[in-house]
């Protein structure tokens, strides 16, 4: 029996990143080691003291200069140069830059991934380049969540807090996910739900999702930026 291609994913909250989906991809230099971690393969995703069954959804290499910050911010970079600077740190990075082509996997568990995908969605995401794949309506369940909790990292790392505005700005202006037209829509479907928002201004968006379900009309509007009512 061949043996499962394994990754490691390091760091202190490594189990809780991968867990969670909310890793959910990686950079690495293209070295035969990784090989074996191929499209529709399932692997083992290791981490401090255990590992997951996990699946490589999408590979490519390219200069780090040509990642995208809608692929870099799922493993937590907001640009290329912060990706580059972090990279250095790492034993046998030390000489990365932004011409260094890098090996982008994405990457998560089994389970993350059949929780969110159907087969027809499965089969599509595999065969979609990652930064196509992450603006299609038809996978935002499976990755704003990613992006809305690195957002919400990178605030606190920085000793600030992730508002409503700041998020549908961060999916507008620098994902460009959406434009200004469509997110005014979803903030005013009707009058209630428009009401619920002018009531967000100055939330940590934390806290308004902190006893919520991921099913509730607020996680809808407010982190897949569907336009329905949210009645409050």
């Amino acid at each position: 029996m061949d043996k499962i291609p394994e990754i490691s994913i390091y760091g202190d909250s490594a189990e809780w990143l991968v867990c969670e989906g909310i890793k959910l991809f990686t950079l690495r230099l293209d070295r035969p080691k990784y090989t074996n971690l191929q499209v529709r393969k399932n692997i083992l995703i290791r981490y401090n003291h255990g590992f997951n069954l996990g699946v490589v959804y999408s590979r490519e290499v390219k200069p780090l200069k040509d990642y995208t910050t809608a692929e870099l911010l799922l493993d937590g970079y907001m640009s290329t140069i912060e990706a580059a600077k972090d990279l250095r740190n790492y034993p046998g990075y030390e000489g990365v830059t932004l011409d260094t082509p890098m090996l982008g996997i994405g990457v998560t568990s089994d389970a993350h991934f059949h929780s969110y995908l159907d087969e027809e969605k499965r089969q599509l995401l595999f065969s979609t380049p990652l930064d196509q794949a992450v603006r299609m309506p038809e996978f935002h369940d499976f990755f704003l969540p990613s992006y809305l909790w690195w957002a919400i990292l990178k605030n606190e790392q920085s000793k600030t807090k992730l508002t409503v505005t700041k998020w549908h700005n961060l999916l507008c202006k620098h994902l460009n996910f959406f434009d200004s037209e469509s997110l005014q829509q979803v903030r005013k479907v009707d009058e209630q739900t428009e009401k619920f928002y002018k009531g967000l201004s100055h939330k940590k968006i934390r806290e308004i999702l902190k006893y919520g379900s991921t099913a509730s009309p607020e996680y809808k509007s407010l982190v897949l930026c569907r336009p329905i009512s949210v009645k409050k």
